[in-house]
């Protein structure tokens, strides 16, 4: 059944920027960890990551292509709008004389879907973003438009509940899966939060890529995002070391909370 959440009430900055021009690909080709040449107009968006040299998470963002030389960027913006001056930053540090042009923030609003897209909603005049089914372990799609349409969205959907922050929460939990300014930050390494799948292996070359091959030949990095459950049956995602990633091992967190390793993230 479709649900929906409505981000900004729920406290989210999720913010979308466009990347258009005859280089756009190109660009992104070369500096991300996304095979920009393989997306197409109305795939699904992925994962994808500008690295330091180190490997480490410079910027952080969902991609997906909306034209043949359009792009767009959906991310959380973060608190003190530090996710938008890495990613803002990361693109003009490397443009040089490439024809493309970094958007300023979408100015619609934005409505998240769950589970399943309401009937018509794709013949309509909102933008439609899926983004596949692990980050909340459900699949789901950004919805953009203006107030108005989303609003008849919404109120076309009778007896369909909203969800809350605490049941995003608890889905991204279960699905042992990252998030901006949380586990996801810009001292950690994609592989270590399970954000494989943001990472195009094979092809060519971006910054960081050295980092990344090195510890996918080694087999893991050598700590893990991971879920860990307590007697008491409350779930926390955690980051445990090489030697605690085996499933049934305690772990003790700086904060107290003490559980078992339930499961790692992919």
């Amino acid at each position: 059944m479709f649900t929906f959440a409505e981000p900004a009430r729920l406290g989210f900055s999720w913010t979308a920027l466009r990347l258009s021009g005859p280089d756009a690909r190109d660009f992104l080709h070369r500096l991300t960890t996304v095979d920009a040449r393989r997306l197409e107009p109305g795939a699904p968006a992925s994962w994808g990551f500008i690295l330091t040299p180190t490997g480490r998470v410079r910027a952080a963002f969902h991609i997906a292509c909306t034209g043949p030389e359009e792009f767009l960027f959906e991310y959380e913006a973060g608190a003190q709008g530090e996710w938008d001056r890495a990613l803002a930053e990361s693109v003009e540090q490397y443009t040089f004389a490439e024809r493309q042009e970094l958007s300023s923030p979408i100015e619609q609003e934005c409505l998240w879907v769950f589970n399943e897209l309401p009937a018509g909603i794709e013949s309509s005049s909102v933008a439609v973003i899926a983004h596949g089914a692990r980050d909340f372990g459900r699949p789901w799609w950004t919805v953009w438009g203006g107030a108005a349409e989303l609003a008849t969205l919404r109120a076309g959907q009778p007896g369909t509940a909203p969800a809350t922050a605490g049941d995003l929460e608890l889905w991204r939990t279960e699905a042992v899966r990252p998030w901006f300014s949380r586990e996801l930050d810009f001292d950690v390494i994609p592989l270590e939060v399970g954000l494989l799948d943001g990472i195009a292996q094979g092809k060519g070359c971006y910054p960081g890529q050295e980092v990344i091959e090195r510890i996918l030949t080694q087999g893991a990095p050598p700590r893990r995002l991971a879920l860990l459950r307590d007697d008491a049956g409350r779930a926390r995602l955690a980051m445990v070391r090489k030697n605690e990633i085996q499933p049934g091992t305690s772990v003790r967190l700086a904060d107290g909370f003490e559980g078992k390793v339930e499961k790692c993230a992919d």
